[in-house]
């Protein structure tokens, strides 16, 4: 095996691919200032710019076979995702890639080392025009000068410049790496993990699913504590999630509907004494400028009957109490408040 390959092995796959994504991107970079000297140079970026989304997409592609879309987007992007870098996931990769994976590495390799020579001539290119900034006779901005800087990248970008050239071997690694990967998808032990380890579920809306159940857990122990005086109790629940356009950011807030009753020491049940509790969470911020308790008090409208037959919430209103932000616990993000209220008398829980 020759020294280069051996070199390649020794780096685990993930690294390279998000190395490479990030060579990318800062070599098109200083491509977007030089549109508006020479045709050539706009025609340049274009087609650098469509080798770079290519290669970003197939290497989302790859990893893709061992993680969910969401996190390998997070992987390429440098996010901090837990599995960047990670053994398990160069282990999954290595299995997937199999006798192909040698070949991925030194293609990558040599992407990373001819984009190196495009970054080198962009450079040059910025000196040289640098150079043409600081010469007396001719004004920044001016027409001679901008004919000089236009004749320069003419030069530069034409079809026999070293940049066309590194743009056309690009091209054909390109062209390899994503028959290599596209063979990859095709394997055996490819297509046996697709179903077992590809999730169509974002981390977000993992997210969203554990605040529900944290927040569930809290409620539960929060009436376990408060209702101890009865039997036992009954009580149907609902959880929604709710985005606010909140700052100028959409956030999450929970939502909590439940009727509740109660089984008193005799084993009847007190029909009367049907609880409704309406659960708002509230920010951090909201709570540290409001400094209130929102207090939540339902009439005695509890035998109401919805069309389909179903026991309808009764008529709420809501008063405010003054109380330091720092008595009220936190929920993850949000600080969370429960209020219940019968007739007489009232009673209150806390989240």
């Amino acid at each position: 095996m020759a020294g280069f390959e051996t070199a390649s092995l020794a780096l685990a796959i993930p690294p390279l691919l998000v190395a490479a994504v990030e060579h990318y991107e800062n070599c098109f970079r200083p491509f977007l200032r030089y549109d508006q000297f020479a045709k050539d140079a706009y025609r340049f970026r274009i087609l650098f710019g469509v080798q770079k989304t290519i290669f970003r997409r197939e290497c989302r592609s790859l990893l893709e076979e061992v993680v969910d879309q969401d996190t390998a987007s997070r992987i390429l992007d440098r996010a901090g995702h837990p599995l960047q870098p990670g053994k398990e996931l160069d282990r999954q990769l290595d299995e997937v890639l199999g006798e192909s994976k040698g070949s991925i590495k030194a293609i990558t390799d040599m992407i990373k080392d001819k984009l190196s020579d495009i970054e080198s001539e962009s450079q040059l290119l910025g000196t040289a025009i640098e150079q043409e900034r600081q010469k007396k006779n001719h004004a920044v901005g001016g027409q001679a000068w901008r004919s000089r800087v236009a004749e320069k990248l003419r030069f530069s970008f034409g079809k026999s410049s070293r940049l066309d050239q590194n743009l056309n071997a690009l091209r054909s690694l390109n062209s390899h790496f994503v028959t290599l990967s596209q063979q990859t998808k095709k394997s055996p032990v490819s297509q046996r993990r697709a179903p077992k380890e590809l999730s169509q579920v974002s981390s977000e809306e993992i997210e969203k699913y554990q605040t529900i159940g944290q927040a569930s857990c809290q409620v539960y122990e929060a009436l376990g504590k408060a209702c101890s005086k009865h039997t036992e109790h009954q009580t149907h629940f609902c959880v929604e999630v709710e985005q606010e356009l909140i700052h100028e950011v959409y956030e999450s807030r929970l939502k909590f509907k439940m009727a509740f009753t109660h089984i008193n020491l005799a084993g009847s049940a007190q029909q009367d004494d049907l609880l409704w509790f309406v659960v708002n969470s509230i920010t951090d911020d909201d709570a540290t400028k409001q400094g209130s308790e929102v207090i939540v008090n339902s009439t005695s409208n509890n035998h109401a009957q919805s069309p389909e037959g179903q026991v309808e919430p009764p008529r709420i209103t809501a008063t405010k109490k003054q109380q330091k932000a720092s008595q009220i616990p936190t929920l993850n993000t949000t600080t969370t408040t429960i209020t219940a209220a019968n007739a007489v008398p009232r009673s209150r829980f806390y989240l």
